[in-house]
């Protein structure tokens, strides 16, 4: 047997509501299913790669960068990044081209969620 899909990618948040939120508006995901400590955010659309995205209540504050992130593309990236702005997110780094092959040469941006967590935005027109 092997794994062959993804069901979900899980956040650990202290405000689990703000979070979710949040990303559920950045994702236009639905809320469908709150089990403390858990709210899982479930796509509406078959279009998505992440099926379900869960955020866990947990006590400790985020201290350190996240070893992995999510990666959003957009066909426009400016007016992306000022919606989510807009939504509670900070820029990191403004976009600037990434010439690296795995990006293609597009623009990315680098933002944190309400809770410092880093999430990128690539322009796919770019």
């Amino acid at each position: 047997m092997s794994l062959t899909t993804s069901t979900a990618m899980t956040i650990d948040c202290v405000d689990v509501e703000r979070m979710a939120d949040f990303w559920q508006e950045v994702l236009g995901y639905e809320r469908r299913l709150v089990e403390e400590p858990y709210i899982r955010l479930i796509k509406p659309r078959t279009d998505r790669i992440i099926y379900v995205l869960i955020l866990q209540t947990v006590a400790e504050a985020k201290t350190v960068k996240h070893r992995v992130h999510l990666d959003l593309a957009t066909e426009d990236l400016d007016t992306e990044v000022e919606r989510l702005v807009g939504l509670g997110a900070k820029i990191l780094t403004p976009a600037r081209r990434i010439e690296a092959e795995t990006v293609g040469g597009r623009r990315v941006a680098v933002l944190t969620d309400p809770e410092e967590g880093e999430f990128c935005v690539t322009g796919i027109a770019d």
